[in-house]
């Protein structure tokens, strides 16, 4: 199998510019995240947006013509189309990833499925790093409990990844499943689903609560369950660091990543999506690179107060880099 790094960083990939980062000079982000449209099909339990109540904007393509041409200049690397809602309902998502992918950058797309079409496969899947598709059951009813989608939308998920992967576009095709007391003694099933579809991987991580979301209905999984299933990536490292105090108190992600919401706030990080104190500037009103400056070199973890982010094990490379311990020489 191969290696995709699932339960990793990729940080380590970048040397030149952790380089030119620890020498202070200024970087710019080698990913962005960027919410095409705020409004979602689904209502998932789990949801680390579910406080923005899915009635956001959908981004203007002429200015995010302006901004990827931006990006390219800049050297960003690549795009995660994902956070708060759901890309594949913006209209004109295969024509920003096609652009961003003549101007040299990267895409990849999380979605939760229903509308993963032949027709828009065909129009850029070959243009798309990786899809990941959030399935998270193995049946309709569990799937309509976690989801809150349609009652037979696990059926139309399944079918779609099915022809995703049939096209064969050369786009890397991932399923994922957040890890409940719901789904647990699904996730077997599940796994010979993915492979017998040929998804290219299946992996199984924990939930971690945003500071602002609801978690009421939020029921979390045993791990132990699952760790033997063959053809199943546990994110062992993710799920270990669950509630456990952080090995550094500050993030230095926030120079390798950045985040723009569905109305083109650039906010510190995705946690922190619709919150004004933590807004750096508009891509309608400024250009990118004037509001990247502004971003904070240094922020304090205890401001976004989420158990385990995706920037954890890069926050831990980055701050073992800038504090080394006694002897490092002597490797």
């Amino acid at each position: 199998m191969i290696d995709y790094g699932l339960d990793s960083h990729r940080i380590n990939y970048h040397p030149e510019r952790v380089s030119q980062w620890l020498k202070g000079e200024d970087i710019a982000p080698v990913l962005v995240e960027i919410c095409p449209i705020g409004r979602c099909n689904h209502r998932c339990v789990f949801c680390a947006y579910n406080y923005t109540d899915y009635k956001g904007d959908t981004l203007d393509y002429n200015v995010l013509w302006n901004v990827l041409h931006e990006f390219s200049k800049l050297g960003v690397k690549a795009i995660d189309w994902d956070t708060e809602g759901e890309p594949l309902l913006h209209p004109q998502l295969a024509d920003m990833i096609n652009l961003a992918k003549s101007l040299g950058i990267d895409s990849a797309v999380e979605t939760n499925g229903v509308f993963l079409t032949e027709d828009f496969m065909r129009k850029c899947g070959r243009h798309i790093t990786y899809i990941k598709v959030s399935v998270d059951a193995a049946c309709n009813e569990t799937h309509y409990k976690l989801h809150r989608g349609g009652k037979r939308d696990w059926e139309k998920v399944i079918a779609n990844v099915e022809n995703a992967v049939r096209l064969k576009t050369g786009c890397t095709i991932g399923i994922q499943a957040v890890l409940f007391k719901e789904n647990e003694d699904e996730i077997k099933d599940l796994a010979k689903i993915g492979q017998q579809i040929g998804v290219d991987w299946f992996v199984v991580k924990p939930f971690s609560a945003s500071p602002f979301q609801d978690t009421s209905l939020v029921h979390m999984g045993d791990v132990n369950k699952i760790l033997d299933i063959e053809g199943v990536v546990v994110r062992k490292e993710t799920f270990g660091r669950l509630f456990k105090e952080r090995d550094y108190p500050i993030c230095y992600g926030v120079n390798f990543i950045s985040n723009i919401d569905c109305y083109g706030n650039v906010t510190v990080c995705n946690t922190l999506t619709r919150k004004q104190e933590y807004n750096l500037g508009n891509i309608y009103k400024e250009s990118f690179e004037v509001i990247w400056k502004r971003r904070p070199r240094e922020f304090d973890i205890k401001e976004c107060k989420r158990d385990v982010c995706r920037m954890d094990k890069q926050n831990l490379y980055l701050w073992q880099l800038k504090n080394p311990s006694q002897h490092v020489n002597f490797i």
